[in-house]
């Protein structure tokens, strides 16, 4: 058989609102860090070093700011990541690998098997998803964040046992991504009956 290498992504269609999220959290994360600042340097000093309280309320009052501004900076931090991903799915001979990127930049390995792993694959919304869907030692794994598919694409899912774990991965791809894994897949019946 031919060597077949095969990219594709499931990239954002309101690339605006993304962005506007992830710059909000990103800004509310360094507004946090920042408070931390004057709180320690203008506000504490003035009972900081007041004879009249103790060690321990000088600890609280103290520390808890701190760790509230802290925590709040390095939740929103983390958190804007979640608005601006896309997904890349690539085929190579038979092995198939998904990826997570933020921001167009940085990007995650996310899961590798082989196509012979897959034990079905079908379009979203048949009996099969929602059987698979349904069932709870099944890990679902949704690879876009599109409410929509993109022009010439379409909402499939994917269903592979990997390292004894199954998993229910929703993609949104092309026909032609499908075509390409169903080609090394050795299984008979792996084709959702509603698509066939």
């Amino acid at each position: 058989m031919r060597e077949i290498f095969y990219e594709e992504s499931s990239t954002l269609i309101d690339f605006k609102s993304a962005s506007f999220k992830y710059n909000f959290f990103a800004g509310f994360a360094i507004v946090a860090f920042l408070l931390n600042a004057p709180w320690l340097f203008v506000f504490a000093p003035g009972w900081l070093f007041d004879a009249k309280i103790s060690l321990f309320l000088k600890i609280v009052l103290g520390g808890i700011p701190v760790v509230i501004f802290t925590l709040i900076g390095i939740f929103s931090w983390k958190y804007k990541n979640k608005f601006f991903v896309e997904y890349d799915y690539v085929f190579v001979n038979g092995s198939i690998r998904f990826s997570k990127v933020i921001k167009q930049k940085k990007r995650q390995f996310i899961i590798k098997f082989e196509a012979s792993d897959i034990e079905k694959i079908g379009k979203i919304g048949s009996k099969s998803f929602y059987l698979y869907a349904n069932r709870e030692n099944v890990l679902t794994h949704v690879l876009t964040k599109n409410e929509y598919p993109a022009d010439g694409k379409d909402f499939f899912y994917m269903v592979a046992t990997v390292n004894t774990d199954t998993y229910l991965f929703v993609l949104e791809c092309t026909e032609k991504f499908i075509s390409n894994v169903l080609q090394y897949s050795r299984r008979s019946g792996i084709l959702d009956e509603e698509i066939k």
